[in-house]
């Protein structure tokens, strides 16, 4: 008998085909809420921190790579069951983790000050102090609740 067998256009006809496409379907309305979620949840609690932590915004890269789908530096990522979505912190936005996550001091070793301007002024500093970190990786119980209430309505227009 040949061990190589063609398998049926209808897959229902084999067992083990007909529910891994059961399990595919099933995995693809996860990551239809999923994006639902992100989309009305996970992201605008992203940018609601943001605007509450304190950063001070420049050029506004880093917000939106924070805030929104398909800007430099943003990334989302849907699983069956997970949603991740946050800021690269390379090429552009190479100073994201300092900005969130904080930074001890800085002091100048190459030369004798460090220069660096803010808002048009030239400064020169032999060194400059911590920056504390802007913790907005979270869901305040606005965006958690209302991430329920989506999960709520999606799982009851399911069932009918």
């Amino acid at each position: 008998m040949n061990p190589i067998q063609s398998v049926p256009e209808d897959h229902t006809q084999v067992p083990g085909l007909a529910i891994l496409d059961k399990l595919e379907a099933r995995a693809k309305d996860n990551r239809g809420i999923m994006n639902t979620l992100v989309d009305n949840a996970v992201l605008p609690a992203l940018a609601s921190n943001y605007r509450r932590s304190g950063i001070k915004t420049h050029t506004g890269m880093l917000y939106r790579g924070i805030t929104q789908r398909g800007a430099i530096g943003n990334y989302v990522t849907i699983n069956q069951n997970r949603a991740t979505a946050g800021v690269l912190q390379t090429g552009q936005l190479f100073y994201a983790k300092w900005v969130l996550e904080g930074r001890g001091p800085v002091v100048a070793r190459r030369k004798k000050a460090l220069h660096f301007f803010i808002d048009g002024k030239e400064f020169f500093r032999k060194r400059v102090g911590p920056a504390p970190p802007h913790p907005i990786y979270f869901l305040p119980n606005f965006y958690q609740s209302m991430a329920q209430s989506a999960l709520v309505k999606f799982i009851e227009g399911r069932a009918s």
